[in-house]
Parts: C-alpha cells; sequence; structure tokens
C-alpha cells in the first residue's frame, strides 16, 4: 500500500481526509449495485459529506454494474453523480446503464480505464522482439454475484485452445484468492479438464507481471488480467463474458471478444498491445483536475 492511504473503513481519516481537499473516484468497477449495494451507499454518503464541506468530487475512469436491478441502487447512483463536477466513465456500457438510472448523458464522458494513463512507462520496449514463452494462462473469473461460466463449459474451453497450441503448458491462474472465489473455481476447472493444468495462485501483483511478461498466451473474460497481460506485452485471447470487456476489444482493437463455446479458429481474436489511442483516452481522465 501507499504509505498515505486509508482503508476505507477507518472512517474518521477518511473523513477528516475529505474536509481537506476534492473527491476523487477513480479506477475500477466503483460504482456496484446489486441486492445489497453497501459499497454504493458508501459513496453516495461519502459524496454528500464532501459537498457539505464544500469539496468538488469527481468520478474519473470508473466502471459499473447491476445497477438498474433495484430502485435504491438507481436512486444512489443518480444522487453520485449529481454532486459530481466531472463524471467520467471507462466504456459506453457504463454511460448506458448510469443514462438508465435516470442521470443526464450530457454530464457522462466516455474515457477509459486509468490504469491504461500509466501504460507509456510500464511497457516494455523489448516484448515484441522477445520469443514468446511457454505457458498458456487462463486468468479464471468467479464470484457468488458474479459468474461468468460454469467449470465444465470452462474446462472445455481449455482443452480446445490447449489442442491448438500443442507442447504448451497451461496455468489456471486466479487474481482473487478467495477460495469461494477464483480458487475453487480454478481447481474444479483443473479436475474436470483432459488438459494437465497448473493452478497458480500469485501472492501480489509483480508475481502477475512477471507470469504474463513471459506467456505464450493470456486468456481471460475478467478485464484485470487482460488489461495487465496487454501492459505486460503479452498476446491475449479476450472471451466474451462480460459487456465490458467485449466494449473495449471492439472500441479499441476493431474485433470480437471469442465466444467460449465456439473456440475453433482465434487468431483473428487475439490482441496484442496498448493502442496510443487508448492510452490518450485514459489519460483525459485527469484533465481539469488541478481546478477542483
Amino acid at each position: 500500500w501507499h504509505p498515505d492511504s486509508l482503508s476505507r473503513q477507518a472512517y474518521w481519516s477518511v473523513l477528516k481526509r475529505v474536509r481537506k481537499g476534492p473527491l476523487i473516484i477513480g479506477g475500477g468497477q466503483m460504482l456496484d449495485g446489486g441486492r445489497r449495494p453497501k459499497g454504493l451507499a458508501y459513496l453516495w454518503a461519502l459524496t454528500l459529506f464532501a459537498r457539505t464541506m464544500g469539496q468538488s468530487v469527481a468520478l474519473i475512469g470508473v466502471g459499473v454494474r447491476a445497477l438498474d436491478e433495484t430502485m435504491l441502487s438507481r436512486f444512489l447512483a443518480r444522487g453520485i453523480v449529481k454532486r459530481c463536477s466531472i463524471a467520467r466513465v471507462r466504456d459506453i456500457q457504463s454511460k448506458d446503464m448510469l443514462v438508465a438510472c435516470g442521470v443526464n448523458p450530457a454530464k457522462i464522458e466516455v474515457t477509459a480505464d486509468v490504469v491504461f494513463s500509466n501504460t507509456r512507462t510500464k511497457r516494455n520496449p523489448n516484448s515484441s522482439k522477445k520469443a514468446p514463452g511457454k505457458t498458456v494462462f487462463f486468468a479464471v473469473h468467479n464470484s457468488p454475484s458474479v459468474i461468468h461460466y460454469q467449470p465444465e463449459d470452462y474446462a472445455t474451453l481449455v482443452d480446445r485452445v490447449m489442442k491448438l497450441r500443442s507442447g504448451q503448458q497451461a496455468a489456471i491462474i486466479c487474481h482473487d484468492i478467495r477460495l469461494e472465489y477464483d480458487v475453487d473455481f480454478a481447481r474444479a476447472v483443473a479436475a474436470i479438464s483432459k488438459t494437465e493444468c497448473l493452478v497458480m495462485i500469485p501472492q501480489s501483483v509483480e508475481d502477475v507481471f512477471e507470469a504474463y511478461a513471459d506467456a505464450s498466451l493470456v486468456v481471460s473474460s475478467r478485464m484485470h488480467p487482460l488489461i495487465m497481460g496487454l501492459v505486460a506485452g503479452a498476446t491475449v485471447l479476450p472471451l466474451a463474458g462480460s459487456a465490458k470487456v467485449s466494449d473495449l476489444v471492439r472500441t479499441w482493437y476493431g474485433s470480437n471478444a471469442v465466444d467460449i463455446k465456439n473456440v475453433k479458429h482465434f487468431d483473428d481474436a487475439m490482441i496484442q498491445g496498448v493502442p496510443m489511442g487508448l492510452i490518450a483516452s485514459a489519460e483525459r481522465n485527469f484533465d481539469g483536475l488541478r481546478d477542483l
């Protein structure tokens, strides 16, 4: 953690910090709705406190999920965005969902996830010159509230991809190391698959970057591993498990994410590198923040 970072549960410390300057909510799927939108309620209260204290509020490069499922989520989302001097989301589907919640579309600007703004310096200049590694990484995504695929379908995917990548090692990598999230799912896939699979549980972000920098291919329906794979210089195969992934691929790479049940030939769907337009769009998130 950064030495100046705070836990969101350190309520009094967070409120003291917000009293001193603008509140900037940035990156990731920050506006998360659903049946029990506790995180959304937290941000609603925090933005209300910031405005009461005379501080500006900004959303930059955020994603949204399940805001349209309940009246409460829609109410909270409208309140948060209404208090923002700047409201920027990372993809068109996030804007569409906020508009469906009653937010004025003119207030929302579509940029890109803020993580792409730092890729000018993170990208390895030699990544395009080095030979690819021998490991295909399948970055799974599973949680009690978000299920992209069943283990049986994912195991079939692994077998089909590895049949086309003969002689290479398959590794199922977990970005969320909680058992009931990625880990149990990864182990279930490995047990069902006809391919011998290593289940990898990284202990740090550095472990993931090191693995992806030497990957033959990174396969995922999840945004985080796709971003980390692209930044690390790996070749990436995006799966059509979520609207945000499909939108990223279609908007910035001009291709379509792959249907997990139709993986026969996927060369046209593989992507690599971070386009300069995507970097520029991510960097637009920071325009005007000094004026807050």
